[in-house]
């Protein structure tokens, strides 16, 4: 997989690496889903972890069906993307996809976490996905603040979009 981008730097620190996935998914109107965080005033793409078991392609379909509720198809490698916390002593390597809507299985199955967090399924064309996060990233200290740890989200989310659009 093509490597998009290094967010923070590698401090030699002893690492706890995660992997996970993250996507662009396309549906019938050419919106792409977008998850408000609502808690903590931040968007995401769908994603999560890997689990054990799986291959970032199985991840990337499983953690869509469950955020989106959608099974997808025509699903294309971006590129992956490093980012380090260094407070947190995190590597956190994200493999990015774009793919389209194939059917509609029913609504968001978020985790106890995702609600907790307010999380909301939103489906907006690309150019306003790029004003939302560009907009996070505006308000990335206050991010920061209420989360109360370290986290390149809205960096990481702009460098996903741009690696498909071009922006």
């Amino acid at each position: 997989m093509k490597f998009i981008k290094t967010i923070g730097y590698d401090a030699g620190l002893p690492y706890e690496i995660r992997e996970r996935v993250e996507g662009i998914v396309y549906n019938d109107e050419g919106k792409i889903a977008l998850i408000k965080a609502g808690k903590y005033h931040y968007h995401v793409f769908p994603g999560g972890g890997i689990e054990s078991n799986e291959t970032p392609y199985e991840a990337l379909i499983r953690e869509v069906r469950e955020e989106t509720g959608v099974q997808i198809k025509n699903i294309v490698e971006l590129g992956m993307i490093i980012e380090y916390m260094n407070e947190r002593k995190l590597k956190r390597v994200t493999y990015c996809f774009c793919s389209s809507i194939d059917k509609l299985l029913g609504p968001p199955k978020f985790t106890q976490e995702e609600i907790d967090e307010k999380y909301e399924l939103q489906w907006v064309y690309p150019e306003k996905a790029l004003q939302i996060i560009e907009n996070d990233l505006e308000n990335y200290p206050q991010i920061i603040q209420l989360t109360k740890k370290e986290s390149p989200v809205p960096h990481r989310e702009l460098e996903i979009i741009r690696a498909i659009f071009n922006f």
